[in-house]
């Protein structure tokens, strides 16, 4: 069955020698693995549109059997996002996103509100009017919202501590602070001031983003991690993100 529908490229691989396997996140059918024939050749009919963090419309061959990779046929490139790959910051932050949506979301699993939510979040990026690390937070909040494990952190401000350096740690599964003297696999701990920034993110959307808030770079390792943690502890399954080591 050809099928046709919207995508965000998420990662790409080398196939052979001239294909190509690309892992799309798809309006109709979610996250999808294709491969991509010829895409590696000189005059490949497919150009730029491949490449991570593309919003494109794509075209391919559906099989019944959801665990194969699907065949692309042939693609378009709706938005191309130059100020993204222009913004090294803005570049790594947008691929740290896709690892996450990536690894967290299973094949075949339609999520209408994840697609919208990705879309919008490429979109803004590309405009950098934003801080790249604020609005990367703010999808890690929605996305682990539309993925079933919210993150709620406006606890913080009841509690009886000043932000500081000093680490708190917080039970991953019901992120309740653990008085602890030493993590273990079910709890993560972050600085009190970023939980303070924290605080209000999880009421916060692409549509009321602070203008007051920042990070600095270590601060969002920090998040990153977080929810490379929270995550991995929610749906056992181990997840490693990447790009986060190219932020210097």
């Amino acid at each position: 069955m050809i099928v046709k529908t919207d995508a965000i490229v998420l990662n790409s691989m080398r196939f052979g020698d001239t294909s190509k396997i690309v892992w799309v996140y798809t309006k109709e059918y979610g996250k999808v693995s294709i491969i991509a024939k010829g895409a590696v050749s000189l005059k490949n009919k497919y150009g730029g549109s491949l490449e991570p963090l593309s919003y494109i419309s794509l075209i391919f061959y559906k099989k019944y059997n959801i665990n194969t990779l699907q065949t692309l046929k042939e693609t378009d490139l709706i938005i191309p996002f130059n100020n993204i790959f222009a913004n090294y910051i803005g570049l790594i932050c947008g691929r740290i996103c896709c690892e996450f949506l990536k690894n967290t979301q299973p094949d075949n699993l339609q999520s209408i509100e994840i697609f919208e939510l990705t879309k919008d979040y490429l979109i803004l990026l590309n405009k950098n009017i934003y801080n790249e690390f604020v609005l990367s937070t703010i999808f890690l909040f929605r996305l682990a919202e539309y993925t079933g494990f919210n993150v709620d952190f406006s606890f913080i401000e009841d509690l009886p501590i000043e932000p500081s350096n000093k680490l708190l740690n917080l039970s991953l599964d019901n992120l309740a602070p653990e008085y602890i003297q030493k993590s273990n696999s079910g709890s993560f701990g972050l600085p009190t001031n970023i939980l303070f920034k924290l605080s209000n993110f999880n009421n916060l959307s692409f549509d009321n983003i602070p203008l007051d808030i920042n990070f600095e770079i270590n601060e969002f390792k920090d998040i990153v991690n977080f929810f490379s943690k929270y995550f991995e502890y929610h749906l056992n399954n181990a997840i490693k993100i990447k790009y986060i080591d190219l932020l210097v």
